[in-house]
């Protein structure tokens, strides 16, 4: 019997769902930054619709679009009905081999639906760990700490936790290393603006020229300031302006690409090869510029003096973790300007600060645990990567939480971190999927009241944590899902890294290194290596040398390889899902585009891989993340498959195109409805028309030859675009007569 996702769905409230779910305030996001998020209110829809049967009374099918929209708006008493009914039937185990930071398997708990996750990524294995793993374990659980409200229970305890050893590891912290970060008149300074610097190429001059992308510090109306470099014995210092900065002041940049500044002493231009140069001999420096402090909610700008210099000029501590940032200029512009290793991203005093919390991981764990005994804990159960529950694995949770909050806090204190003069504050390092080379960076005060301090960060993880569903346990392994020993009678719900779009790998080794410092003897498998793995799933070309081709080449055989393993233990009942992009390569392959045959979709990959590994496509629908553009670079979109069970019969590609013609238009009646948007429909289409085209075994081609999936979707797409013409005609001709 056909699924409620292998027929229709309420894409406009699901998709809306999708593109409104964002890291607000006690969202599982806040727990820590990853790339990606598989949104949990749609995933929910989409499993229970998955999940349950298409009702043939039109009545009662008309009932359940109804709960499916309920669901999209998150409605609680639509969850409980849904968890009801789901718990009535007998249902197999959702798996997620890409879990990345737990979306989906959050999705199965908000069902009540067993399920199992990993990745291979051990910092996307630890968030969906976080989220999905530990919770309930611990759900029965009151606080431990001796200043605990008893009435406290389930995640509201462990958060409660949370928060208190989250504040006595800040007073330790503060107590061992609050002497570098001085305050200014006896006020709080909230942060320090810097600049880069290097030597003017002028021979004469040799300055330590400033390298600022902007000199600007305010621009708030009624308190805008700006920090004017001055040439003075020898040295360059910054002196702080009232009023709006004058136009050729604001920056001493030349132009927008590269690295090229003029030198505020001489006039000499430093060149983007001159800077480079200078880079990878290791001889750019930084300079503060100006002290932050807020008054009355009131930002205020103060010179630097000595005080602030001297705390700032200390060294490094000598037990940092390092790792070598990857040779990719998409993601990672610092190393060619010799910034190699991830403690290159970072100041001394930030590097102290980092170091100085996670040295402090281990007591917090048994501070907890012995507090977890003293309060009647099992002194049982043993550590936390066994499974464990007991007094000692509580501590180790806590600590594993409260190195989130460390890792999250690395995010906000390095030089990448730019500084936002309209709003007067920090901005991440991560604003998009990359780190770029910053010129101007702000250093925030961790200590202070700011979006990045440590009171903050934990605050933020802690509401998140009060949040967590915690019905089931959900395991979670750090494995490859390509060789992952699959469950019989599996159902699949995941979302595939799209090719080369993220280097995931890559990119949280930024945060690894952070967490293996605290963790690594909590998790050593998880830690065991010195960075993350590098065999992910993906097609970047510097993980194979440089070949593009070949890259590409070992993606799909990946997949087809994930597939096969599937295919042998998948349920023979339920449909499964793959989230993808559909990407403007796909649309102009499938629309034909001025007969370039040498054009590749990536979708068609996928699908082919899907067919022969033994599958029918039975849907395709788009589930947007964000909301459609001009651009139109890609749609996410979840492919609906089914494991064949009967063997197959074959047809011509003439016999095809008439079984289109005269199938596919009452399939794609419904997409004419109001459950799904004009611009959603051709997606929507091409998975009706694969539905035709996935029941043969092979369709042959007039030469003989078998037809591809490609080809196929060409096909569908032809047909379709006739149908909607022609509806569209109908509809306006009405509309004219009425």
């Amino acid at each position: 019997m056909k699924k409620l996702i292998e027929t229709a769905l309420p894409l406009r409230e699901i998709t809306a769902s999708s593109i409104e779910e964002k890291v607000r305030k006690g969202h599982p996001g806040n727990l820590h930054l990853w790339w990606n998020r598989s949104p949990i209110v749609s995933s929910s829809v989409l499993i229970y619709a998955a999940m349950t049967d298409e009702d043939q009374d039109s009545e009662k099918r008309n009932n359940q679009i109804a709960l499916l929209k309920k669901l999209a708006h998150n409605d609680a008493t639509a969850f409980e009905q849904a968890t009801a009914a789901l718990q009535n039937l007998k249902l197999p185990a959702i798996w997620d081999g890409f879990s990345g930071f737990g979306g989906i398997p959050l999705a199965c708990e908000k069902l009540g639906v067993s399920a199992y996750a990993g990745d291979i990524n051990p910092v996307a294995s630890l968030l969906t760990k976080a989220v999905v793993e530990f919770p309930s374990r611990f759900v029965s659980n009151k606080p431990v700490h001796p200043d605990s409200d008893s009435t406290k229970t389930g995640m509201a305890a462990l958060a409660d936790d949370i928060r208190f050893y989250g504040q006595w590891m800040e007073r330790q912290a503060y107590e061992k290393i609050g002497q570098i970060y001085p305050a200014t008149n006896d006020v709080v300074t909230s942060a320090w603006l810097w600049v880069r610097t290097v030597e003017c190429p002028n021979p004469v001059c040799k300055c330590k020229m400033p390298l600022a992308s902007s000199f600007v510090l305010n621009k708030s109306k009624g308190n805008e300031r700006w920090a004017e470099p001055v040439f003075k014995d020898g040295k360059i210092r910054f002196q702080i302006r009232e009023g709006i900065c004058p136009e050729e002041k604001e920056s001493n940049k030349l132009g927008t690409m590269g690295a090229k500044f003029q030198c505020p002493v001489c006039g000499e231009v430093a060149t983007d090869t001159y800077i480079k140069k200078m880079g990878k001999k290791h001889l750019l420096g930084a300079q503060m510029m100006a002290v932050v402090r807020s008054s009355n909610g009131v930002k205020v700008f103060e010179p630097v003096d000595e005080v602030q210099e001297t705390a700032a000029a200390i060294t490094a501590p000598e037990s940092i973790p390092s790792g070598q940032i990857a040779e990719n200029s998409r993601w990672f512009s610092p190393p060619g300007y010799g910034f190699t290793d991830y403690t290159d991203l970072f100041t001394n005093r930030q590097l102290t600060m980092l170091s100085a919390f996670c040295d402090l991981i281990p007591q917090v764990i048994n501070k907890v645990a012995s507090d977890a005994l003293a309060s009647g804990m099992s002194e049982a159960g043993g550590p936390l990567c066994d499974a464990g529950n007991g007094a000692w694995a509580y501590g180790q949770a806590i600590g594993t939480y409260l190195s989130l909050a460390i890792s999250k806090m690395a995010n906000y204190h390095s030089t990448i971190c730019s500084w936002d003069n309209r709003k007067g504050t920090g901005r991440a390092t991560f604003t998009r999927q990359a780190i770029p080379m910053t010129w101007t960076f702000v250093e925030e005060n961790p200590f202070a009241e700011t979006t990045g301090s440590f009171h903050s960060v934990v605050d933020s993880i802690a509401e998140a944590v009060s949040h967590l569903p915690s019905y089931r346990e959900i395991i979670v392994k750090n494995e490859d899902a390509i060789e992952k020993a699959i469950q019989k009678n599996t159902v699949l719900f995941t979302e595939l890294p799209y090719y080369d779009n993220v280097g995931y790998a890559d990119l949280s080794d930024y945060f690894y290194i952070w967490l293996r410092k605290c963790l690594k003897n909590v998790f050593p498998d998880l830690f065991k290596g010195a960075l993350t793995s590098k065999d992910e799933l993906s097609s970047i070309p510097e993980h194979y040398g440089g070949d593009t081709e070949k890259a590409k080449t070992a993606y799909h055989g990946k997949i087809n390889k994930m597939l096969s393993h599937f295919s042998e233990m998948a349920s023979t009942e339920y449909p499964f899902v793959i989230f993808f992009a559909y990407s403007k390569a796909d649309r102009m392959v499938i629309r034909n585009a001025n007969g370039n045959i040498s054009l590749e979709s990536p979708l068609s990959h996928l699908l082919q891989s899907i067919v022969d590994t033994g599958f029918c496509v039975t849907a395709i629908w788009p589930i947007r993340t964000e909301k459609p553009n001009e651009k139109f670079e890609s749609t996410r979109i979840a492919i609906v498959f089914r494991k064949n069970q009967d063997a197959l019969p074959q047809t011509t590609r003439r016999n095809l195109i008439a079984s289109l013609g005269r199938e596919l238009p009452s399939l794609l009646e419904s997409l004419t409805s109001e459950l799904i948007d004009d611009i959603d429909r051709p997606i929507a289409a091409l998975g009706f028309g694969l539905s035709i085209v996935t029941r043969y075994k092979k369709i042959l081609n007039a030469d003989g030859s078998v037809m591809n999936i490609q080809d196929s979707l060409i096909l569908i797409a032809q047909e379709s675009e006739k149908y909607f013409a022609s509806h569209e005609a109908e509809t306006n001709e009405n509309h004219e007569e009425v």
